[in-house]
């Protein structure tokens, strides 16, 4: 197990979202039943990341039978499902997700993207020899580099100088470098006919723990903000407040 701030990445969504709903209920924006919606989803995404963590320790996925099922390629959609599905069905969860955006802003969810530099240490661990270079550099870069623009977005919105057409592409772009970038690179890496990227480590040290929680959890908490922000601007004509 080396060292990784992948998991105080994850305390950091958990947080950040946790705390934006204490806010908004003490604001009047959600209802206490809203409030325990999210922070319901929270604790699924945390049980999620309690699995997660189980399998990367025990090793299962390092195990044959988990690239025969092909799970590379499906495993960073189980937390994306297990929120959007009761987004899509439910009035009540798509309720409390629309009023803590509301009342959080465009800014601070915006900024929450910034996160995304820390994907700096996986490009330093790529270069070292530490970690697969082919998904350090392939989708780290991309991925880094936008989350320094998190920051200069984050300006943008706070001084309303961005129109809801720009910082909807620019969050499609957030979500296009994960899917299909990951995947595409991820293809390209495993052994077989369509192997590019065959450099030692194998594209499978991204699944170490603690490493394995960034594909499974972690990243995909952050494409799930990029798509809900693009939602909801589709739907609305207004800007929201930036506080």
């Amino acid at each position: 197990m080396s060292f990784s701030l992948v998991p105080a990445l994850f305390a950091a969504e958990v947080l950040a979202i946790g705390y934006a709903a204490h806010r908004a209920h003490i604001g009047g924006a959600l209802s206490r039943s809203s409030t325990g919606i999210i922070y319901a989803l929270l604790g699924v995404m945390a049980a999620w990341g309690a699995v997660s963590a189980y399998l990367g320790v025990t090793g299962a996925y390092q195990g044959q039978r988990f690239l025969e099922m092909q799970a590379p390629f499906w495993l960073p959609f189980v937390p994306v499902i297990l929120v959007l599905v009761p987004f899509l069905l439910a009035a009540p969860v798509r309720r409390a997700v629309d009023g803590l955006m509301d009342h959080t802003g465009l800014a601070a969810i915006t900024a929450l993207q910034a996160l995304r530099i820390l994907a700096l240490g996986g490009i330093i661990k790529g270069w070292n020899g530490e970690f697969n270079a082919a998904f350090a550099f392939v989708v780290g870069i991309p991925d880094f580099l936008f989350g320094l623009s998190a920051l200069l977005v984050t300006w943008l919105v706070l001084q309303r100088r961005i129109s809801a057409w720009a910082l909807a592409t620019w969050n499609l772009i957030g979500a296009a470098i994960i899917v299909p970038g990951t995947f595409i690179v991820i293809k390209l890496a495993l052994p077989g006919p369509w192997q590019v990227f065959a450099a030692e480590p194998s594209i499978m040290t991204l699944y170490d723990f603690p490493m394995a929680l960034a594909p499974t959890l972690v990243v995909p908490i952050l494409v799930m903000l990029n798509l809900l922000v693009v939602f909801r601007l589709a739907l609305t004509d207004t800007r929201w407040q930036t506080a």
